[in-house]
């Protein structure tokens, strides 16, 4: 069963979080997918209700160099096959650490189609040392200059339990019908 670990920057109530809990929570049940954050937010309580592991490790200051630390601790005792990042700050914290230990690294915190002032030289040194970049829309991809090689497109997606009726049995198997 091969490991992925996801890496967030926070769990707060915004859009590349309610992404991260779709694709974990939708993920094939033979991955064994985990949830690593530097924030708490109502995400982790959505995400553990899926029966995802989520580990919070919040800095007591800006510059907090201990839950940085635990996330080296938490690579090197679980080894995943695969780490995604959806954030700078855990993207450039994890960046050096899966280059030496060889595991493979996405990089999934373009979330918008144009290059924000601010962070840009530390999101473009975790983008460069990225195996993949993942990004909600390719105009997002072209703004960073990432390459069709390295760069890939997931959509945002949407819960299909939130298009059953609000009252009424539920379909099994997490299908919907069309409303």
């Amino acid at each position: 069963m091969p490991k992925v670990l996801y890496l967030a920057d926070t769990m707060s109530n915004g859009g590349a979080e309610r992404q991260l809990a779709l694709l974990v929570k939708y993920l094939p049940p033979q991955w064994d997918r985990r949830v690593w954050s530097l924030g708490s937010g109502p995400f982790v309580d959505v995400i553990r209700a899926s029966g995802i592991p989520v580990e919070v490790n919040e800095r007591r200051w800006r510059y907090d160099l201990v839950p940085i630390l635990n996330l080296w601790h938490t690579l090197i005792r679980n080894r995943p096959a695969i780490v995604h990042s959806w954030g700078w700050v855990s993207s450039a914290a994890a960046a050096p650490l899966c280059r030496l230990l060889r595991i493979p690294w996405i990089d999934g915190s373009i979330r918008i189609g144009w290059v924000p002032r601010e962070h840009t030289l530390r999101a473009r040194f975790a983008l460069a040392l990225a195996d993949r970049v993942i990004a909600n829309s390719r105009a997002g991809l072209e703004a960073w200059g990432i390459s069709g090689a390295r760069g890939r497109v997931v959509h945002n997606g949407l819960d299909p339990e939130r298009r059953l009726p609000a009252s009424g049995p539920r379909p099994a198997g997490g299908s919907f019908t069309a409303v």
